[in-house]
């Protein structure tokens, strides 16, 4: 392939190399041919203290092996490798593996010594890799990737955050498809803590177009203590079945992570939060006005946690509206019912109610309950035992509409 390399701890920023690769076509007639593209920009000295200032540009670039279309036998075992190095921008290009292969990436960034920064990928096709994009952050952050209307097809893994670093500062993803076996995005427990990830409008599926099989434990987006990010106006769709270990959404442990305006489809569950073991409670989560298809087996899941402060709502779909924790209202608001059919809460006995904070029952039902009918009418002889009939049963009565009010909360049934 084509290896650039500039690692040093002398130059100055002004001395850093900028490449530009275009209207090329990079193949390889081997079976794990090594790297198609080998930039490496490490820079030790303290002259460039924050990212590197190497640039690569790559326009119209083809990589693949040399019979991809006539068998398929040949693949470089990675596309694009990028070590130190910063404002990238990769633009229509088109890099092809070979499906069930396990170990070849399509773009690998890694950081061994200096922030990697400015990441800017668009209108580009990755497909069959095992992975489709590996950030591996070892020194430092991996800050500011920018992905507009790609196309990850047939991987196992689409956006993969590791290394023994691992925070990433700063992702958006912006519309684009991503057809992967085990996760559209993940970003695991060497990634824990970071933060500023946004996946809007982008078709995310989990299948098995990779490894031919549908897999367990499969999640289109897992975050595992990411914090402040945003999957909005994505549209979801998992193995048919569907297969019930796998989830659209999983979050472990994040804080400030914000799931709305989904379509959710043909999934075990359609979002998952749970406790890692480790950053406890899923915090300040908002899981806002979703579609849960009737396909979902189970539009939400908690584990591992109270989640007391996931302060959200769901709507399944069936229109149904869910409250996992409490619903607050601001003084002097209040319920709007309509005045022509009317509102019914609950809608059947068997639903519990409690108003005030007692224990919520079922509607009270009782025999005692039952109209008095006509009282005896009190006159001659047997004028006191007809009184105290009567009195006895209204007294009974009364009873059973005390015992249920108190019951339902209605009233305390003591000063």
């Amino acid at each position: 392939g084509l290896e650039i390399t500039d690692s040093t701890d002398s130059v100055g920023a002004e001395d850093r190399a900028t490449v530009n690769i275009r209207d090329v076509s990079l193949t390889t007639s081997y079976a794990g041919g090594g790297k198609a593209i080998d930039l490496v920009m490490t820079d030790t000295s303290s002259v460039v203290p924050y990212g590197s200032s190497s640039t690569l540009t790559m326009t119209n670039v083809d990589i693949r092996g040399v019979d991809f279309y006539d068998g398929n036998t040949d693949y470089w075992t990675t596309g694009v490798y990028l070590e130190d190095t910063g404002e990238v921008q990769i633009d229509n290009c088109i890099i092809l593996g070979n499906a069930g292969t396990a170990g070849v990436t399509g773009i690998y960034v890694v950081s061994t010594d200096s922030n990697n920064i400015r990441f800017q990928v668009s209108n580009t096709v990755i497909q069959f890799t095992e992975t489709a994009f590996r950030v591996t952050t070892n020194t430092g952050t991996t800050e500011g990737l920018w992905f507009t209307n790609c196309e990850f097809v047939a991987v196992k893994f689409g956006f993969v955050a590791d290394g023994s670093a691992g925070i990433i500062h700063g992702l958006s993803w912006t519309g684009g498809h991503i057809d992967a076996d085990q996760n559209c995005f993940i970003f695991g427990s060497a990634a824990r803590g970071s933060t500023s990830v946004q996946i809007h409008g982008a078709f995310l599926a989990i299948g098995d177009k990779w490894g031919g099989s549908d897999l367990e434990n499969a999640y289109a987006v897992w975050f595992d203590e990411v914090h402040y990010a945003s999957i909005v106006g994505n549209r979801f769709l998992c193995s048919a079945g569907p297969v019930t270990s796998q989830a659209c959404v999983a979050l472990g442990s994040c804080d400030g992570v914000i799931v709305a305006a989904n379509q959710f489809y043909r999934a075990g569950t359609g979002v998952f939060l749970y406790d890692n073991a480790s950053g406890g409670d899923c915090q300040n989560c908002k899981v806002i006005g979703n579609y849960y298809d009737s396909t979902v087996s189970t539009p939400r899941s908690i584990a591992g946690a109270t989640n007391q402060n996931w302060d959200a709502f769901l709507v399944d779909n069936g229109g149904n509206l869910t409250l996992p924790s409490f619903l607050a209202m601001a003084d002097g608001t209040g319920l709007l019912a309509g005045t022509t059919v009317g509102v019914t809460w609950p809608i059947a006995a068997n639903q519990k109610l409690g108003l005030w904070g007692v224990t919520p029952v079922i509607q009270p039902a009782h025999a005692d309950q039952a109209a008095l009918g006509a009282l005896a009418t009190v006159s001659g002889s047997g004028a006191d035992s007809d009184i105290n009939d009567n009195f006895a049963a209204i007294e009974t009565l009364l009873t059973a509409i005390r015992d249920a009010t108190v019951a339902a909360g209605l009233m305390k049934g003591s000063a």
